[in-house]
């Protein structure tokens, strides 16, 4: 039997904001897309909605995510997911370090590749967490820097703490509804005269207003969100995928994802197109 931990995480799964607290899970609001590929490739579901959303929580929880028996082996899942392609990045030392986000510890710093995608294989965007001790004294044992014994999401001061420890090349992941913090970064980075790669993920439910937000970042995420197809696509220097696109806007992003492809043992199609270039019949779409 699985034991559940007693914590209380708030995360997004599908733009459906979803609350678990003692194993239970409970989704809050409807989700903001209908079919997601991702879901699809993984558990051959055609629509999503709320029940859909209870059920890939709640197949996490059989995985043991948001558990005390949390484990930190991670498969490569999605072809050309963040966790995958920092994992690469740190392997091949294009980085030094990862700034990320994991249920039950919050905001760490991690520069142990299998362990970056240990972390981030399966997770959606956490808001809150609470600390779940097993997981955190795991992270300890695995030389992972947390950053607040409460669990604490915050990704700007796990950055200067990594700075403080001498770090000097950096990746950060910012979820969606953070994308405020991407300009403090910036500030953060200039101020230092370090190396930041900033990772925009977990973009469901982008508005207009964040656009100017994500331009700032190295690589962002489409996920289901027709304003980064729109807006940050053309921005781009290069384009990975079609149905769920990653766009790398700077030379750091274009490299981070071109040793990524240079490691994966998949077929790849390169061609040169007006970005972005899209697959209609295979990408997220949103309710009606």
């Amino acid at each position: 039997m699985i034991q559940i931990d007693m914590g209380k995480h708030l995360i997004e799964t599908c733009g459906a904001r979803v609350l678990i607290y003692n194993g239970r899970v409970k989704v809050l609001s409807e989700p903001k897309v209908r079919y997601c590929p991702i879901y699809n490739n993984l558990y051959g579901y055609k629509r999503i909605d709320r029940e859909k959303v209870k059920e890939i929580i709640q197949r996490q929880i059989q995985d043991h995510l948001f558990t005390k028996n949390r484990a930190f082996s991670g498969d490569f899942l999605i072809t050309f997911g963040a966790s995958e392609m920092l994992s690469m990045a740190l392997e091949s030392k294009l980085i030094d370090c990862c700034v990320i986000v994991c249920e039950g510890a919050g905001t760490v710093i991690v520069n142990d590749p299998k362990l970056v995608q240990g972390i981030g294989a399966r997770l959606t965007g956490i808001l809150r967490t609470s600390p779940i001790a097993e997981i955190m004294n795991e992270l300890k044992e695995k030389r992972t820097v947390i950053i607040s014994d409460k669990a604490h999401i915050n990704q700007l001061k796990g950055v200067k703490e990594a700075i403080k420890l001498g770090y000097e090349r950096i990746a950060v992941t910012i979820a969606g509804f953070e994308s405020d913090k991407i300009p403090k970064l910036r500030q953060i980075e200039n101020k230092e005269q370090i190396t930041l790669n900033i990772l925009s993920v977990h973009n469901p439910c982008l508005k207009d207003s964040q656009v100017p937000f994500l331009l700032l970042s190295d690589l962002v995420w489409s996920c289901s969100s027709s304003v980064v197809r729109e807006k940050v696509g053309p921005k781009a220097l290069m384009q990975i995928g079609s149905s769920i696109p990653v766009f790398a806007l700077t030379g750091r992003g274009k490299k981070i994802a071109l040793n990524h492809l240079m490691k994966t043992d998949l077929p790849i199609l390169v061609t040169r197109a007006e970005l972005p270039k899209l697959s209609p019949e295979n990408s997220p779409y949103p309710l009606t």
